[in-house]
């Protein structure tokens, strides 16, 4: 390792903590947010699957009719999005996690290794772009909250669009490329 420390890459579905604060000072507005929005985010998605699971079996049949032209353009981007994160993870792992004289490591939850192989990336990444296609069709496109009508919907697929806008940011700030 240079410098004895460790330089982070994030990927899909990742929590956006930088283990020191130059590495915050040189990060762009989007992931300073993000590293705000990050300890709420568990509650947020706790929350819209509280959503799913009120709104019964009866009505995700229903959440899925309402499905739009809107939805399928924000999930588009979403699946696009994490295609190309998915591409910037091929490229760390050929990399064996080391490049520009540095060492990385993955910071993403759904994979049990901190350099993951990118057969690990080919099968969990994809699982999980199933599972947030499956959320987003369950969820309802409107719910009130104390006489508030929101889009939870719509909701999910911001964060998670943000949240891997993030990441490939944060990746391609980081020298990594994006390789298919």
């Amino acid at each position: 390792m240079l410098n004895n420390r460790i330089n982070y890459v994030s990927n899909t579905h990742r929590c956006f903590r930088f283990p020191c604060t130059s590495a915050i000072k040189s990060r762009n507005y989007l992931s300073l947010f993000l590293t705000k929005l990050a300890p709420r985010l568990p509650q947020l998605i706790l929350s819209l699957l509280l959503v799913v699971m009120m709104s019964g079996c009866g009505a995700i049949k229903n959440n899925v009719r309402s499905w739009n032209k809107a939805d399928t353009a924000y999930q588009a981007t979403y699946l696009a999005i994490t295609a190309v994160d998915m591409a910037q993870t091929h490229w760390m792992a050929k990399q064996d996690w080391k490049w520009d004289g540095r060492e990385y490591i993955e910071f993403n939850p759904l994979f049990f290794n901190k350099k993951p192989h990118q057969d690990a990336a080919d099968i969990m990444i994809p699982l999980a772009m199933i599972a947030h296609t499956g959320i987003a069709l369950a969820l309802p496109p409107e719910y009130k909250v104390f006489g508030f009508e929101i889009n939870p919907r719509r909701i999910w697929q911001m964060i998670w669009i943000l949240t891997e806008a993030g990441a490939v940011g944060n990746n391609m700030g980081a020298g990594v490329r994006i390789e298919f």
